[in-house]
């Protein structure tokens, strides 16, 4: 039997998010493009933290690995089959959901960088770098969770095999694993990106760097 390496943790970068916008005095065009790309930044966080909670992906890899010593050994184990696929099923759900909040944020970023008419000129250009830079990140978040999804369904058909003791199937779970790693490696190198753009919108706004609410 040929190893399955075990899907690639979908790898979550925090944005700083948390905006000085109490620190000004003019409560106009500019405060509000602050306070509207915060909360764009803490709503994308805030989907990360809250559905990769419940994910234990440790327990995951020791069910797979109990689960191929069964097979291996000629034997089944309905129970283990059965822990595995809903574990599975949980991360599919999460990812799901994480796909759909991301499309509905990824929308709003957009339609906010056509509505930032009362901008002055130079401010409005670095609204626009910090929001291209925040729509490019959460599309090529969109694209990871397509993969990861198809990554879960896929292991829900070989697994299923594996543990009722039938041929593993063939399938392209390794092509889809290594476009998972390119997307991971494209989001570090995003969130990088928006993290620079933005804290400087925000020197020029506020005076201040932007709060870095932690890793999660």
């Amino acid at each position: 039997m040929m190893k399955r390496v075990m899907l690639t943790a979908i790898i979550f970068i925090s944005l700083v998010g948390c905006s000085n916008i109490g620190a000004l005095f003019d409560f106009g065009a500019s405060e509000k493009a602050i306070g509207q790309i915060s909360q764009l930044v803490n709503q994308r966080n805030a989907i990360h933290s809250k559905l990769s909670a419940g994910l234990d992906s440790s327990n995951m890899q020791w069910t797979i690995k109990k689960l191929e010593q069964s097979y291996q050994q000629g034997k089944s184990d309905p129970k283990l089959l059965q822990n595995l696929l809903n574990q599975i099923n949980r991360s599919k759900t999460s990812t799901k959901e994480r796909l759909n909040r991301t499309k509905a944020i990824y929308s709003q970023a957009a339609e906010l960088k056509y509505n930032l008419h009362d901008l002055p000129s130079e401010r409005k250009k670095m609204a626009i770098h910090a929001l291209d830079a925040f729509i490019d990140l959460t599309a090529k978040e969109i694209e990871l969770f397509h993969f990861s999804i198809k990554m879960d369904e896929q292991n829900e058909t070989y697994y299923q095999a594996m543990g009722t003791g039938k041929p593993l199937p063939k399938d392209d779970y390794e092509r889809l694993r290594q476009e998972q790693i390119k997307r991971n490696k494209e989001i570090k190198r995003l969130s990088d990106r928006f993290n620079r753009v933005w804290d400087i919108f925000n020197v020029e706004i506020t005076g201040q760097k932007v709060k870095d609410p932690g890793a999660f």
